[in-house]
């Protein structure tokens, strides 16, 4: 065994102290410190919105150990007008391994999302943006996903909405892709979570989607759903929805947007007057309960339906008063020639039925004489007709004006009516009325 100098055996023990201590330790540093330089949040925020289709921004992120990054103030923005979607405080992304159903073993993108929120008038950008991931036109198709928080503010200034138990998942079964949501609405106490689900079959020719809402008992209201259902934002700010609703969408490539489904449920705080005097001439204000026992529709039509609606008190026009009797064969028990223009009311009350026979009508109001369908301090305002079913056109015609523009309401039109220009309702020229005028002659007797 050979000897060393005293001299080199400390350069060889300081030559081995920097490359295996002072060079790695260098290294770390130098790496730790990169990944807390601006630059590579920017690069971050900039891959994800291509990824993403949206404008990305992220004040800083943190490596917390492999597979799993924290990103600081995350931002969603569109990108044509830079408005706010969402902003999360912290949002923890991780990869996770998880058994499959089937034996095997699937990758999980799992983000937690602290103090979410979300422009409620933005959802529906957020909605297209789950619909192409459903569809595949992300970057990462495929991907199993897992969203969580525990708050999640809908900001809609003073009608600001919090969900609670905000959990979340996007899952690639064989077929097709399946994204459910599930939450609390703070102030809605309910033993379960409300449920959406959207599914997307591709076993078909082209794929369709479908989806499903059970409230779980709760009241939610119809401003937040009309991000996802439009045709309830119509309804009023203060209307709710409690109930089930389920829609599947035609396959067929002629109609790919036909839907046909089921509601049941209720429509609580419905405002008469947006619903009816903000689309036709007439007058009608108040609220109003609807008792959905059942609707069906197909091909986005109503084709039957059996509830209840229960209303009052407000104001009903003169005119829709007439017109309800002449095209709908109501009865009244006063003149409506001599009634004011507006006339008030104290209770509306109904039963609907409505089927391929038409349109039937029965009345639920109070009062010694059945059939009521609207009264007014015990006086009869409307009574059902007496015949059993009237044709749908016979409501269109009540709601809608005499024009001297008709057009027959028949399946044929309807897509004449749905892709060309419509005129306004031009009320027909009628010979202005005069007074009758008599000469009286006396004979002497």
């Amino acid at each position: 065994m050979f000897q060393l100098h005293d001299k080199t055996r400390r350069r060889i023990c300081l030559a081995g102290f920097c490359l295996l201590c002072v060079a790695p330790t260098l290294g770390a540093a130098a790496w730790c410190a990169m990944r807390h330089l601006p630059w590579i949040a920017q690069n971050e925020a900039k891959s994800l919105g291509r990824q993403l289709g949206l404008e990305v921004h992220i004040a800083g992120l943190k490596y917390i150990q492999p597979g799993l990054v924290l990103y600081e103030d995350f931002e969603l923005a569109d990108p044509e007008t830079n408005q706010r979607l969402l902003h999360c405080r912290l949002l923890k992304v991780q990869w996770k391994t998880t058994a499959d159903t089937q034996g095997g073993k699937k990758s999980t993108l799992v983000l937690e999302a602290s103090q979410p929120k979300i422009e409620m008038a933005k959802l529906q950008d957020l909605g297209r943006l789950l619909q192409r991931a459903m569809q595949g036109q992300t970057s990462s198709p495929g991907v199993n996903l897992h969203v969580t928080a525990t708050e999640l503010t809908l900001l809609a200034g003073p009608n600001s909405q919090t969900l609670t138990g905000v959990d979340g998942c996007l899952n690639n079964p064989t077929g097709g892709v399946e994204a459910i949501v599930l939450f609390h609405l703070a102030g809605v106490e309910t033993s379960n979570p409300v449920k959406i689900r959207l599914v997307r079959d591709r076993r078909t020719i082209p794929p369709t989607s479908g989806f499903e809402l059970d409230t779980a008992g709760g009241n939610l209201p119809c401003d937040l759903l009309a991000a996802g259902l439009p045709e309830l934002g119509v309804l009023g700010s203060r209307s709710r929805f409690c109930g089930y609703i389920w829609a599947t969408q035609d396959p067929s490539e002629h109609a790919v947007d036909n839907w046909s489904g089921e509601v049941t449920g209720q429509l609580l705080g419905i405002d008469l007057g947006q619903l009816v005097s903000d689309h036709f001439p007439h007058k009608l204000s108040g609220a109003a309960d609807v008792d959905i026992k059942t609707a069906k529709f197909h091909h986005n039509r109503l084709e039957a339906a059996t509830g209840t609606i229960v209303g009052g008190p407000g104001v009903i026009s003169r005119s829709l008063l007439q017109a309800a009797v002449k095209h709908m064969q109501f009865s009244s028990g006063v003149e409506l020639e001599l009634l004011r223009d507006q006339v008030p009311y104290n209770r509306l009350a109904l039963d609907l039925f409505m089927d391929s026979r038409g349109l039937r009508i029965d009345g639920r109001c109070s009062s010694p004489q059945s059939g009521i369908v609207m009264t007014n301090d015990r006086l009869c305002l409307l009574a059902a007709p007496a015949a059993q079913y009237q044709p749908a056109t016979a409501l269109i015609k009540t709601l809608v004006p005499e024009s001297t523009v008709q057009v027959p309401a028949t399946n044929q039109t309807d897509w004449l009516v749905t892709h060309l220009l419509m005129p306004q309702a031009v009320a027909p020229q009628t010979r202005e009325a005069a007074l009758p005028s008599a000469t009286v002659r006396l004979r002497k007797e």
